[in-house]
């Protein structure tokens, strides 16, 4: 039986778009009335999305129930745990003795091997974490099976892998919350912003150094240069949310922000809320101590003064998530500085990236806003839509790249060289080929082979010193 899982709630923007999918595909309607898979907000601005899909209960109780006969029981393939077993009681977690930091709760709290991916989460079933189990490591623990009452628990069942054929690929891994290295007193935003969800490690209670609710919280966007406006939003959104949380607290925002044009007018809302505005901006090295209070160093002039609160949050610069360098590699994507991938190569294609067929979309390509996130979810789509119509003929490259066979050694070098992966060594004939598809004509092939089998079109090496000749004999 298989079931439809939401692992990555938290990288949910919003948008709809598998609601609509599955009822225009499976449903031939485009309606979210039918639609198996629901989005709805975890309540408020600020704190996700949650996804509703069927639980592909066997036997259905809904099949059961229904007086018409609309529903009827499907049949399916097997799953890794017998989820219509497990009645969610948690019990195999509380077995387990592997304990380590929960990434959803930004650190602030732990979890187990085994248990729920995270609260709401649906199929609403615990779930085993294969790296942080003790069988991983060779060890022969089995007190999550030996705790369930119901024998819901499968262990050492073998992955599969699937490879599947595609038109085209949309690169959006999103990205990780950036690390802060503060001491007591001093967390990150996006610890801030799991503290305010109701469903976060502290139940939606704002905690201080002492673990007290703080009389003063003092907010800057440390990362401003390198996230751009996210940071600033970021913590204008933080502020906001803040003062309505805490009304009797001292919320400060430093850094600057009401001076910026574009965050001029969100600034003077706020110190209408009551929200205080530190001048200057933050040192080089802005995390420090005054009396016993975690404190910012401000650059005012030509000096730096401290300014110190009960609670002090940094917005810590994102990072790329995990796996998107191996998967920038693989996909033969180039990356900035930073690491998130490159797209934009035309601005005429947003989000396409120098390889035919695959876009970066969201935070990928590096911090974004969800609106930003959601324009380019849609624009990828748009692309991938319009470039993969049955029927249609591909416009190829006039320049791409030529291999004359005989030549050819089968050395590898022009596929190891070529930046759009056009390039491959044909197993058992051991000679290159070129897709002309993927090929873009930038001639880097045929530059580097040895043998001068690879050849740009219409620049062929004969070509050239023709060219060359010619233009001597005529200087003479």
């Amino acid at each position: 039986m298989k079931i439809l899982t939401t692992p990555r709630m938290e990288r949910c923007i919003g948008c709809h778009s598998c609601s609509l999918a599955c009822s225009r595909i499976v449903h031939k309607r485009l309606s979210w009335d039918t639609a198996g898979i629901r989005i709805r907000s975890s309540g408020g601005l600020s704190t996700g999305f949650e996804a509703r899909t069927c639980l592909a209960c066997d036997p259905a109780p809904c099949a059961a129930a229904c007086p018409t006969g609309a529903y009827s029981q499907r049949k399916g393939g097997g799953v890794l745990v017998r989820k219509n077993l497990c009645i969610r009681c948690g019990e195999c977690a509380k077995a387990c003795p592997v304990e380590l930091p929960d990434p959803l709760a930004a650190g602030l709290a732990t979890r187990r091997a085994i248990g729920l991916a995270y609260p709401g989460c649906l199929p609403h079933v615990s779930a085993i974490d294969a790296a942080a189990c003790l069988r991983s490591r060779g060890e022969a623990c089995e007190a999550c099976r030996a705790a369930c009452a119901l024998g819901a628990v499968t262990l050492d069942v073998a992955p599969r892998t699937r490879e599947v054929t595609v038109g085209a690929v949309v690169v959006a891994t999103g990205a990780e919350p950036g690390e802060l290295a503060g001491g007591p007193g001093v967390v990150s935003s996006h610890q801030l912003e799991r503290m305010l969800h109701p469903n976060g490690p502290t139940g939606g209670a704002v905690r201080g150094a002492d673990g007290r609710e703080p009389g003063s919280v003092l907010l800057a966007p440390t990362a401003a240069e390198e996230d751009g406006d996210v940071a600033a939003q970021e913590v204008l959104k933080l502020a906001h949310l803040l003062k309505k949380r805490l009304p009797g607290a001292a919320v400060t925002v430093a850094g600057g922000l009401e001076r910026i044009p574009q965050h001029a007018r969100r600034a003077a809302e706020l110190a209408r809320e009551g929200v205080a505005f530190a001048p200057g901006a933050l040192a080089t090295d802005p995390l420090a101590a005054e009396g016993g209070r975690p404190a910012l160093r401000l650059a005012d002039g030509a000096g730096e003064r401290l300014v110190a609160a009960d609670l002090v949050v940094v917005h810590a610069p994102v990072r790329p998530a995990d796996g998107a360098a191996a998967l920038a590699r693989l996909l033969r994507i180039g990356t900035d500085a930073r690491g998130f991938l490159l797209d934009r190569v035309s601005p005429f294609e947003p989000t396409a990236t120098r390889i035919a067929g695959v876009y970066a979309a969201g935070a990928a390509a590096g911090p974004r806003t969800i609106a930003q996130a959601i324009r380019d979810g849609a624009a990828a789509a748009g692309l991938v839509l319009s470039s993969l119509v049955a029927g249609e003929r591909k416009a190829l490259e006039p320049l791409a790249a030529e291999v004359d066979e005989v030549v050819c050694g089968g050395c590898g070098v022009c596929a190891s060289v070529c930046p759009f992966g056009a390039v491959t060594i044909a197993p058992g004939l051991r000679k290159a080929k070129v897709e002309a598809v993927l090929c873009r004509g930038c001639g880097t092939c045929a530059a580097a082979c040895p043998t001068g089998a690879a050849s740009a079109r219409h620049f062929t090496r004969a070509q050239i010193a023709a060219e060359i000749s010619a233009l001597l004999a005529g200087g003479s």
